[in-house]
């Protein structure tokens, strides 16, 4: 007598029937049947909660977080500004006359600066080294131009005092005449000679009159001006006496 297999015997159980244990159930290809798979809900979720948030792109090659190293500072050379800075004011200040005693100092202050930068800038990656050049060029214009004015006005001003002063012996003194005419009036008269090589500017004659006891009685003076160098020039100075009817009178003439 044959024994029916009942379904109890598990998911996997053969069966001969061409009919399922059960609704749902499905027939695998080695002939056995097995239940339905439980269904993947698509339903929405329920009100109230939001879906769930997106994942994070990965971050980006060669970063090394989300925010990436910090950037690199490029190399500078500050020494290289500073000298051309102090270069052209140099520069524009030697430009007045006088100005070498305060624009000479930022001058030499450029070339230090600009000499220290371009040496810097032999290291590669630095630059600054054109610009470091161009302060020293202008802090040396500076220098030079600085010097020109005050040789200039050492010479002028050498010139000036050449011509204004007058010692011993640059003027000779040729006196032709020293009377007290008629009328009082001390009258004196002769000629000047530059001896020197400069101009004499601002000449003047200065007479004393005398009289026999060496007494002086009277005083007359002369502007003559300029005498060129080794030229003569007449001089006629005209004064008064203390006593017109002093006679005869001997003249001390002076040039200052």
């Amino acid at each position: 007598m044959a024994e029916d297999e009942g379904v109890g015997g598990g998911p996997n159980q053969q069966v001969n029937q061409q009919v399922p244990p059960a609704e749902g159930w499905w027939l695998a290809s080695d002939g056995n049947w097995y239940p339905p798979q439980p269904a993947t809900s698509t339903s929405a979720p329920p009100p109230g909660y939001a879906p769930p948030a997106p994942g994070y792109a990965p971050p980006a090659p060669g970063y090394g977080g989300p925010y990436g190293p910090p950037p690199v500072q490029p190399p500078s050379n500050g020494l290289a500004t500073a000298g051309f800075v102090c270069g052209l004011i140099g520069l524009l200040i030697c430009l007045i006359p006088f100005g070498i005693f305060f624009g000479g100092i930022l001058a030499i202050l450029g070339i230090v600066f600009g000499f220290v930068a371009r040496s810097r800038a032999k290291t590669p990656g630095i630059p600054g080294r054109a610009l470091a050049t161009a302060g020293v060029v202008l802090s040396i214009v500076g220098l030079v131009i600085g010097t020109i004015w005050i040789v200039a006005i050492g010479r002028a001003v050498k010139t000036v005092n050449d011509q204004v002063r007058i010692t011993q012996g640059d003027i000779d003194i040729n006196q032709q005449s020293c009377h007290v005419d008629s009328s009082g009036q001390l009258i004196a008269s002769g000629e000047l000679t530059n001896k020197t090589g400069d101009r004499k500017v601002l000449v003047t004659v200065h007479v004393d009159a005398k009289d026999g006891s060496g007494k002086v009685v009277g005083f007359a003076d002369d502007f003559v001006g300029t005498i060129d160098a080794h030229l003569t020039n007449d001089y006629d100075a005209r004064g008064t006496v203390d006593d017109p009817n002093v006679g005869e009178v001997f003249c001390s003439v002076s040039v200052s």
